[in-house]
């Protein structure tokens, strides 16, 4: 029997990725095969690329960001038909355990993982998929995922409108979070990032500040701008344990403060329990992926210009450099294409 195959990105060691070709995944009775249209690199992929995180390793294709075109269906298949436009979630939940009845299903206890984007094609759950509206772009559609996770945190940190928000932190995600908190109304909105290139690229968002921390004291510009207020929410996005202490000395009375970013086992940091409740009364959340928000993610999308978080878009063959690259920070925001023709004209 002939396999089907198709040309993927292969992680296969640490900071190491290999384009080969590959059997084309198997297709279940609900799921669907999709052409990959455009497929972000994850500020979470290039880490994960490095082998420090312990639950995913090689070998496997990575990425989960993505858009494209249905080419094939299952035979359970309902809401979905060959030529459907869908951005696409890479988790599958069973919409039967406990966490999922109660509103948490990002804590399914049967989570099914699609397989990787970083390929010509991907096959996900019809129940993992939303259609595109017409009008928007599939390079637009792809950053569903990361736009839902930006929601997430943006409400984990209760935004209001007419109180200050700060990010700390300048990638991708947290330039959507303080996209959708100014477009709540957050006031005055504040990135806290040492790259010059970011803190650019968030005044060309529409931050009000940035403050750059290597060069100015972030607890004394704050106290300027705020009048002595503090920052009512904050969300910490990179992933510094220092961070944390920061955002708690430059919190408002009652603020709350979101941990947005990945923690390995074992991180710790040390709080000063007499500020975080006598002094403040301060709320602190985590976020996690974005449970029941990819719908509601694609209905914001065309408010948000993503468009102008991309600063290359890369050939397939081109994704260990990607990678590379990204990992650096050489790049702000890298798309990987499969495809040599326009997803546009796909038919």
């Amino acid at each position: 029997m002939n396999e089907k195959m198709m040309k993927a990105g292969y992680w296969d060691a640490p900071n190491h990725m290999e384009v080969i070709q590959i059997p084309q995944p198997e297709l279940g009775p609900e799921d669907v095969k999709v052409k990959v249209a455009y497929c972000g690199i994850c500020e979470n992929d290039a880490w994960m690329s490095t082998g420090e995180f312990f639950e995913v390793q090689p070998p496997r294709v990575l990425g989960h960001e993505f858009s494209g075109m249905i080419v094939e269906t299952g035979s359970a298949v309902t809401e979905y038909k060959v030529g459907d436009r869908v951005a696409c979630n890479m988790q599958v939940f069973c919409g039967k355990c406990w966490a999922c009845h109660n509103g948490f299903e990002h804590f399914c206890r049967h989570i099914v993982q699609a397989t990787g984007a970083f390929a010509e094609y991907a096959v996900v759950s019809e129940k993992a998929c939303e259609h595109i509206p017409d009008g928007m772009s599939y390079l637009h559609a792809s950053f569903l995922e990361l736009t839902s996770a930006a929601i997430y945190s943006v409400e984990r940190a209760e935004v209001k409108t007419g109180r200050g928000m700060a990010v700390i932190g300048g990638g991708s995600k947290a330039q959507l979070e303080l996209v959708i908190g100014r477009q709540k109304g957050a006031y005055p909105v504040i990135c806290i990032e040492p790259s010059e290139v970011k803190r650019k690229k968030a005044l060309e968002l529409g931050a009000d500040y940035v403050i750059d921390p290597t060069t100015e004291d972030v607890r004394e510009v704050v106290k300027c701008i705020t009048n002595g207020h503090g920052m009512d929410n904050i969300i910490e996005s990179p992933g510094d344990p220092k961070n944390i202490t920061l955002a708690c000395d430059i919190a408002a009375t009652c603020a709350t403060i979101n941990l947005a970013a990945n923690y390995l086992p074992g991180t710790t940091c040390t709080l000063d329990l007499w500020q975080l409740r006598a002094l403040k009364q301060l709320r602190i959340h985590t976020s996690i992926q974005s449970p029941y928000m990819f719908q509601r993610a694609m209905t914001y999308l065309p408010r948000v210009d993503v468009e102008k978080l991309v600063t290359a878009i890369r050939p397939l063959d081109e994704l260990n450099e990607a990678f590379a690259q990204q990992r650096d920070h050489e790049e702000f925001k890298i798309v990987i294409k499969p495809w040599d023709d326009d997803p546009e004209t796909w038919k």
